[in-house]
């Protein structure tokens, strides 16, 4: 495994980059993240990816994370020998479409695939229905492992790419005949119990236990504001620190990020819920959540595991929430390690996972990681 960190903004440095170690590969593939606010022009990334003839995915991220250090700025080149055949998926914003003739038609049913990276534009509205459809395609016994790209201002652009180019509302797939261990953890706890989402369309939650979601929301977080009030403006501020659980039949959840609120009051979530969904609200301490990434690292290294790459699709709200602390969860996981593997990802907008053995799930402010 070679790689290529760098945190400054140098579009003609990653070009080099990327050129290099697409012309050392004679196998494997080239993983790329790339962080949002390098603002590069789409038109001329998307020309670079067409030019590599080594398989390439990759994604525009809030932040890049290579060892233990996390950065808003630069890029991530990772070149694996992980064999694997990219495949775009788009229409992740269209009703109209099904996702399920899509993927298939889309790959080959002569592959033999154990596993899927899978790199999702993270502000899409419907990426619930596309996960949902991979796994009613291949099922528990494929290993799934991705996030979503995209940008913390919230507004939409093309942020995910193969050898194919740069595109929106899409999905980017890895497929390998490798089976690769996974683990997910996320470390929120209950503070409140017993809600229903009433009334939803798509990421957009519009009433809980029929009544205004917003107002429901905001009179179950008052008791822990200390006075501050919760307005449209702050939202994002003090919501990161609350979000909504989905509770699951085996009793965890799968943790749900609302980002914003529009005029009617309607809480807009990063990935679809469903009406009847029994929801909690949670609350994150610090200890906690270092805890949790710790201890799904342990479970990930409990066998002996020979020299790898430990790739991390780590929720960004996590690190907004944590802090100068998070760079204490990436030494979590560093910790589980050894020297010789390399540790590597992004800060994403939800993770894509499921352990090879449950079902297959899009959350939020939950870490994922995995062995290559």
């Amino acid at each position: 495994m070679k790689t290529s960190f760098n945190e400054q903004n140098d579009f003609l440095s990653f070009k080099q980059d990327l050129a290099k170690l697409a012309d050392s590969s004679e196998s494997g593939c080239l993983m790329v993240f790339i962080c949002d606010d390098n603002d590069w022009d789409p038109d001329q990334m998307s020309a670079v990816f067409t030019s590599i003839e080594v398989p390439l995915i990759g994604g525009i991220f809030p932040q890049i994370v290579f060892g233990v250090k996390h950065s808003s700025t630069g890029y991530l080149i990772v070149q694996s020998d992980l064999e694997i055949q990219p495949v775009v998926i788009k229409g992740l914003d269209d009703d109209s479409v099904n996702f399920e003739s899509l993927v298939d038609e889309a790959i080959d049913p002569e592959l033999q695939v154990a596993s899927m990276m899978v790199l999702v534009d993270g502000l899409s509205t419907r990426i619930s229905s596309f996960v949902d459809s991979l796994f009613a395609l291949f099922g528990a016994d494929v290993r799934y492992i991705g996030g979503g790209a995209g940008s913390l201002s919230f507004e939409q652009s093309p942020c995910v790419f193969s050898n194919e180019g740069l595109f929106q509302g899409a999905a980017v797939i890895g497929l390998t005949s490798s089976s690769l261990p996974v683990e997910v953890g996320h470390g929120w706890e209950p503070i409140d119990k017993g809600h229903f989402v009433t009334r939803v369309e798509k990421n957009v939650v519009k009433e809980i236990d029929y009544k205004n979601a917003f107002e429901v929301y905001q009179a179950i977080l008052a008791p822990y504001l200390n006075g501050k009030s919760f307005a449209p403006e702050n939202f994002f501020e003090i919501a990161q620190s609350f979000p909504l659980g989905i509770k699951k039949i085996d009793g965890d959840y799968v943790v749900r990020d609302p980002i914003s609120v529009n005029e009617e009051g309607h809480l807009i979530c990063v990935g679809e819920m469903q009406e009847g969904d029994h929801i909690d609200i949670l609350q994150g301490k610090a200890d906690k959540l270092i805890s949790s990434s710790s201890s799904i690292a342990e479970k990930l290294f409990r066998a002996p595991q020979p020299s790898a790459g430990v790739f991390v699709m780590d929720c960004i709200s996590r690190a907004l929430f944590l802090e100068d602390q998070f760079e204490a969860e990436l030494s979590a996981i560093a910790d589980q390690a050894n020297q010789e593997h390399c540790i590597f990802g992004a800060l994403v907008l939800g993770e894509i996972a499921n352990s090879g053995s449950g079902y297959l799930e899009f959350y939020n402010k939950t870490t994922v990681i995995s062995l290559l």
